[in-house]
């Protein structure tokens, strides 16, 4: 789902916010990350595969370093939530980032990095098409469409049809 952060037209404060900097800060900090993966990582002839589980491997290190200090409560280990959080851990992130490393190591950083930029602009245009061509959402909207053009005149409900 695709959320608006800052709300401008409501207020231009939002983004001077402690939020709003993080924001902005998380933004360039991706450009710089490519930039550092392009040159320093992935021109060395290591295996995306080695690259990103080195990557994981050290998040988790520095995670449980600072979990104590952070003052989080323990989590409680079930079954079903460490099998959840492996199966998202391994197809979800692992893959993305060997498949990141990959584009950076085949067409450079600056290809690699138009990709995390352009899917918050793609997605929703992918989602509004879906939800166009769907049978019965598509139905629904050119139904309305023939309404607004004057095919139902009167109030619906109360006896009336609409289809006469």
């Amino acid at each position: 789902m695709t959320r608006v952060i800052f709300s401008l037209w409501e207020s231009a404060a939002e983004i001077a916010s402690w939020g709003g900097l993080a924001c902005l800060a998380a933004s360039a900090s991706y450009g710089l990350s490519y930039v550092y993966m392009g040159r320093y990582l992935t021109g060395r002839g290591i295996s995306p595969v080695v690259l990103s589980a080195s990557q994981l491997d050290a998040a988790t290190v520095l995670l449980a370093l600072a979990m104590p200090f952070a003052g989080l409560d323990a989590p409680e280990w079930r079954w079903d939530a460490v099998g959840s959080l492996l199966v998202l851990g391994a197809l979800g992130t692992g893959i993305a980032y060997v498949l990141n490393y990959r584009i950076i190591q085949d067409e450079g950083p600056t290809a690699a990095s138009v990709v995390t930029y352009l899917l918050p602009i793609v997605a929703p245009m992918i989602k509004a098409l879906a939800w166009w061509f769907t049978p019965g959402r598509g139905l629904f909207r050119v139904r309305g469409w023939w309404w607004s053009l004057g095919g139902c005149s009167g109030a619906v409900g109360a006896g009336r049809r609409c289809l006469d």
